[in-house]
């Protein structure tokens, strides 16, 4: 199943000394209209209000996705794996990529009203303090910490810009 309902967009909550935190709305529906052509298509999402959650590999942030998105990566490792020289050996190769894709993520519920606990461990591998930044990347989307998006992202205008207007937006300055 090709995945139509992308995220975009960046958004600003506050997050509380016990890491709680509003999913925005619009990434909400993003995921509901996934898991519902996933079902139509046979492919029922157990719990469509999770999110896999884990350290961006590149950046101080985290990486969230939903089961629909987990589902098109393992199919994804899988072709990967199925074209590598005979050489290799691919069931270790398989296993490895799983387990990078499925094992360093942490599942992340969230209720009606959006309302989800980042952990300690989470919060503290991406720095978010009393601020998180919702940007949407099309398949995923990306949590930060407003001021490690300054420093890491300085380079990419668009997205400062971004930041800029939803602090701007709820009458912040850092």
């Amino acid at each position: 199943m090709e995945i139509t309902d992308l995220f975009s967009g960046g958004f600003l909550n506050a997050v509380d000394a016990k890491g709680r935190v509003s999913l925005p709305s619009q990434f909400r529906s993003r995921i509901a209209a996934r898991a519902k052509k996933a079902a139509l298509a046979g492919n029922e999402i157990e719990n469509p209000k999770l999110l896999r959650v884990a350290k961006h590999e590149r950046y101080t942030a985290l990486e969230a996705y939903d089961d629909t998105y987990m589902v098109q990566r393992l199919k994804e490792i899988d072709a990967r794996v199925a074209a590598m020289p005979d050489d290799v050996d691919k069931y270790e190769m398989l296993e490895d990529l799983r387990f990078d894709a499925l094992g360093a993520t942490s599942e992340v519920t969230y209720d009606d009203a959006g309302r989800m606990v980042l952990s300690a461990g989470l919060r503290q591998s991406a720095q978010i303090t009393d601020l998180a930044f919702f940007m949407g990347g099309g398949l995923s989307i990306q949590i930060w910490d407003p001021r490690r998006l300054m420093e890491e992202r300085a380079n990419s205008p668009r997205v400062i810009a971004a930041l800029q207007s939803a602090l701007t937006e709820k009458g912040i300055t850092l």
